[in-house]
């Protein structure tokens, strides 16, 4: 299976560059949910554009740095003509709990190591988190926004007061994760998106219409 060739290629560079390694946002979320997806992302210790560009040789892939001030890069596979995208992102702040912080809802706030995913899948033989196989997931999760509770709960929270200050697309995105999921937007979060929805103005208008596009292309785009 190609999925478990990549994880490997990544885990034994990213343990050469002596690096820790996490599965996070919302390619976790999905794994969880037994829905993963083909865009990958990870967090990273140091610099995560050398180990990119590492990987991107190792797989034969597209290298591409997205941000050189915060070391984010992305390389791009497309093996049997199956697109693969993969986000490398160094920390913010100065270990993942730091980085975990700044991010936005729960449900997106978790972190599991990768060297710790790739034995939890050959325990299990599952690559996804199976209902049956999800105590081991939680043993093993950084979760310290109980992301996992909301998850099971259907439910769209945001971490602290402040994540619609820090980027107002973020109001979008609740809105298009709740129709996604089949989740609801938590009455407190919901009351935070209203609060700072004039924040939106000051989004680009390309970020803005990247979010709606793809709230409007969901089957049940219209409620």
């Amino acid at each position: 299976m190609f999925f478990k060739e990549i994880l490997n290629t990544i885990s034994t560079i990213a343990s050469e560059k002596n690096k820790r390694i996490y599965l996070v946002g919302g390619f976790l979320r999905d794994l969880y949910l037994g829905k993963p997806g083909q865009d990958l992302d990870f967090a990273v210790s140091g610099n995560a554009m050398s180990l990119a560009q590492s990987v991107s040789e190792a797989l034969k892939g597209v290298y591409i740095p997205l941000d050189r001030i915060n070391r984010v890069a992305r390389v791009v596979l497309e093996p049997h003509g199956e697109k693969w995208q993969i986000d490398f992102s160094s920390f913010k702040g100065l270990n993942i709990e730091d980085d975990l912080s700044n991010r936005d809802f729960t449900i997106n706030a978790m972190a599991l190591e990768l060297s710790d995913y790739i034995r939890l899948s050959d325990e299990s033989g599952a690559l996804t988190g199976q209902r049956a196989q999800r105590w081991r997931w939680h043993e093993m999760i950084m979760d310290p926004y109980s992301g996992l509770a909301d998850i099971e709960n259907k439910t769209i929270r945001a971490i602290n007061n402040y994540v619609f200050e820090a980027d107002p697309v973020r109001i979008l995105r609740g809105v298009r994760l709740a129709g996604k999921l089949g989740f609801s937007i938590k009455p407190e979060t919901l009351e935070l998106m209203e609060q700072n929805h004039w924040l939106l103005q000051e989004v680009s208008g390309e970020r803005a219409w990247e979010e709606l596009a793809v709230i409007h292309a969901l089957p049940q785009s219209y409620p």
